[in-house]
Order: structure tokens, then C-alpha cells, then sequence
């Protein structure tokens, strides 16, 4: 599992990096949907829903 989390890593940084400029989610992979620590950035779930 770890291996899987280690490429997701600088997209997580992308994602996160969006939301501080109020982009939408870029969430090609569906990491959103599969917990990853993308889910738990400040306002992702508000914005989710």
C-alpha cells in the first residue's frame, strides 16, 4: 500500500496548491473517493459536498 501512496504524493501537493488559489479539484485518479490524505486538506470535504 505504501508503494501506491508514494506517486500520489506530489499530485496531493498539486491538489492542495489549487485549493489555496480556490481552484476546482483536479481529481483525475479519483484519490478523493479512495481516502487519501487529499480528503482530509482544510475546506475539501465543504467543497465536496
Amino acid at each position: 500500500m505504501t508503494s501506491a501512496s508514494k506517486p500520489a504524493q506530489p499530485f496531493i501537493a498539486q491538489q492542495q496548491a489549487e485549493l489555496r488559489e480556490g481552484l476546482p479539484f483536479s481529481d483525475p485518479a479519483g484519490l478523493r473517493g479512495c481516502g487519501a490524505r487529499a480528503d482530509r486538506a482544510p475546506g475539501a470535504e465543504r467543497r465536496h459536498r
